[in-house]
């Protein structure tokens, strides 16, 4: 049995649904409904609680939906875009069930929901073929064995999560798999995840955007993917290459802090080149180092404006000049009068030399 609603403007409102097979309401080329306050209740396998095929600018709020058999979702959106869904309670109690599935269906906005799944191979949010969704303040647990909490498979790409609460996950919270690109996990919470917290399971997953948002267990698949880190206080490592791999604490083996980040070079996957964003670094010249050393320009370059980065060009290490003194300095881009005075070279065409065009200071040094 299932409610069908065909036309526009289809507000559906107070209703106790309890006992259905197949669709408790269901949404069919239908645009602009509201699903509000209702209780829904499934017995059968392969029912759903809210069902959208074909419909657009839907609305769901506040709705109590449990399903009790096997393959059993509580939310069901098929080629359906522009839908809210707001303060839903979803219980999925049989295996292979799903709290929200999304297929096909594009800027989404799920926020403030409740979903929990206690079967095996269960899923909180799917994703396939959908993309440009905005996903925030969600709280969502698995209970079960092969469950995934976020899960985004073919094609999903360009959706944010956001300030979710992942409180228990049977395996992995966050599973990418192919072309699923370019999306963003800010601040969201794990805890008792029997898995990992990030799973890329493809090579070539690219744009990943982790956001103030901390990692333990982890794995980066095959030929790996291209992943940036962000530190809203401090900075950004936005890797050039793709990075691999698997370990215990992401967030332990690439940090960002005040004037440092830090990846752990003994994880080969992780030692790929990548562009470096510091924020807040004053407007005074800095001294690059890498591995605690003077960083030589053929490894640290390509620096952006507007603050540029003082090399030495001696191997004699001072006060000035953000910690050298003696010798002869260069920076990149425009020189100024101070602190870097002792030497001409814009286009770092010189690094090993013992001399280089433009005008020299005092003293010929090697460029680093």
């Amino acid at each position: 049995f299932y409610w069908i609603c065909s036309n526009d403007w289809h507000p559906i409102s107070n209703n106790n649904i309890s006992n259905w097979t197949n669709y408790g309401i269901y949404f069919n080329n239908a645009d602009n409904g509201t699903i509000e306050n209702n209780i829904i209740t499934t017995d059968s396998d392969s029912s759903y609680g809210i069902f959208f095929a074909s419909s657009s600018n839907l609305i769901t709020t506040n709705n109590t939906i449990t399903t009790k058999a096997s393959s059993g979702w509580g939310l069901y959106i098929y080629s359906s875009p522009n839908s809210i869904n707001t303060n839903n309670t979803i219980t999925i109690n049989g295996d292979n069930g799903q709290g929200i599935r999304m297929i096909s269906s594009s800027n989404l906005t799920n926020r403030n929901n409740m979903i929990i799944t206690r079967g095996t191979d269960g899923y909180g949010m799917f994703f396939h073929y959908s993309s440009n969704s905005t996903n925030t303040n969600n709280s969502m647990s698995t209970t079960n064995t092969n469950a995934y909490v976020i899960y985004l498979s073919s094609n999903s790409y360009n959706n944010l999560f956001q300030d979710n609460d992942i409180t228990q996950s049977g395996s992995d919270a966050i599973r990418l798999a192919a072309s699923s690109e370019n999306n963003n996990f800010t601040g969201n919470t794990f805890s008792n995840i029997t898995g990992y917290d990030l799973n890329i399971i493809g090579a070539g997953i690219d744009g990943t955007y982790l956001i103030d948002q901390v990692i333990t267990n982890y794995s980066i698949a095959g030929g790996g993917s291209i992943v940036y880190f962000k530190d809203s206080s401090f900075g950004e490592i936005k890797f050039l290459e793709a990075i691999n791999g698997s370990g215990a604490n992401l967030s332990a083996d690439i940090k960002i802090s005040n004037n440092s980040i830090y990846v752990n070079s003994s994880k080969s996957g992780l030692n790929k080149s990548a562009e470096l964003i510091f924020y807040g670094i004053d407007s005074g010249y800095e001294l690059v180092r890498k591995d605690g050393n003077i960083c030589h320009q053929n490894i640290c370059n390509n620096f952006i404006k507007p603050y540029p980065a003082c090399f030495q060009e001696t191997s004699t290490e001072s006060s000035s000049c953000g910690g050298l003194s003696g010798g002869v300095y260069s920076c990149d881009g425009t020189w100024a009068s101070s602190p870097c005075t002792n030497t001409y070279d814009e286009i770092w065409s010189t690094y090993g030399q013992t001399s280089h065009s433009g005008t020299p200071g005092s003293k010929i040094g090697n460029l680093y």
